[in-house]
């Protein structure tokens, strides 16, 4: 195949009055091959070879392993190398090359997905670091942090643990900070409430019933579904964590919700172009729940404050008062 530069020379000797047969022997192509090239409308276009590569058979699990987490070529070249990979590394780092431009253009091509107010709020835990004792014992330190999709309203609450009880506290404190809550709420697949492919955790479920709020999941290695939360968790790390001195977790707090309240709420955000204070106003956010949850009678044993609701619940039902002669049927056994 004949590159550009080769057809335009042929061309140009066309030009200059050259016949088919001189053109052929000042290039050295036949002449068969000048008349196709002297009758084509257009610049031969060289098609690319397609070789088989040592690393064929190992693609599909490399590009699921770097979508997971991007490592580099030094740190995969050894799990191949125990797989069978007999290549060289430097196969590896151009076939990261083409991930990591792929990765661009999708990044490049995606259309900014705008919310509606009172729709949604995005939710995750970012992990801190850990942090000395005055006994001389570090302790580790957790940020639950959830944004209102349409105002950018944030809140942050520091943590020592990730607990299923822990988790539910901060969404009832989120929700009194916003002055309510969203119709739905995007969690990174987190564990507290994600226990299986398809399955929520069902005590959280009953938490989200009794609210009346919808549980959406992130579709796994795709950031881009929560790109108000990641930058969220960035803005805090920056603007907020870095460079961070406090004597205790209540002090931590102290000074976020501060920060919170003097900077980060009422600062111009850059994507809507507005105040979150401002935008909060306009969010239809619900505070009333909706119905307390349900639960099978044989789950009840392990649902101690739902026991005790439901209790409460009959007795006002029946007109009675706790410590009466009598209690319902139904509660006796």
């Amino acid at each position: 195949m004949l590159n550009l530069d080769q057809f335009m020379n042929i061309r140009f000797l066309q030009k200059q009055g050259h016949s088919v047969r001189a053109i052929a022997r000042l290039t050295g192509h036949s002449r068969n091959t000048v008349r196709k090239l002297l009758r084509a409308t257009r610049a031969p276009i060289p098609k690319s070879r397609v070789r088989p590569s040592k690393l064929d058979p190992f693609k599909a699990y490399l590009t699921e392993r770097w979508q997971a987490h991007p490592l580099c070529a030094v740190r995969l070249v050894p799990v191949l190398r125990v797989l069978g990979f007999t290549g060289s590394s430097q196969i590896v780092r151009r076939f990261l090359q083409t991930l990591k431009a792929d990765r661009r253009t999708d990044q490049t091509l995606t259309v900014r997905f705008e919310t509606a107010p009172g729709e949604q709020a995005q939710c995750e835990w970012a992990e801190v670091g850990r942090y000395p004792q005055p006994d001389g014992t570090s302790v580790r330190v957790y940020a639950f942090v959830m944004v209102l999709g349409y105002a950018r309203y944030l809140y942050v609450e520091f943590t020592r643990s990730m607990t299923l009880a822990t988790l539910i506290r901060c969404h009832q404190n989120a929700f009194a900070f916003f002055g309510g809550w969203p119709r739905r709420i995007l969690y990174d697949n987190m564990r507290q409430v994600v226990v299986g492919p398809e399955r929520i955790n069902e005590r959280f479920l009953d938490f989200t019933r009794h609210h009346g709020f919808e549980v959406k999941r992130c579709r796994p290695y795709r950031t881009r579904t929560k790109g108000k939360m990641e930058s969220s968790v960035s803005y805090l790390r920056d603007s907020f964590i870095n460079a961070r001195t406090f004597s205790g977790l209540d002090d931590l707090n102290a000074q976020c919700r501060h920060w919170l309240g003097s900077v980060a709420n009422i600062r111009i955000h850059g994507t809507p172009q507005a105040r979150p204070c401002d935008r909060l106003i306009e969010e239809t956010l619900h505070s009333t729940p909706t119905k307390w949850p349900t639960a099978p009678r044989a789950t009840l044993a392990w649902r101690p404050w739902f026991v005790f609701i439901k209790v409460i619940t009959l007795y006002l039902h029946a007109g009675l008062a706790p410590g009466s002669a009598s209690m319902p049927a139904t509660t006796q056994s």
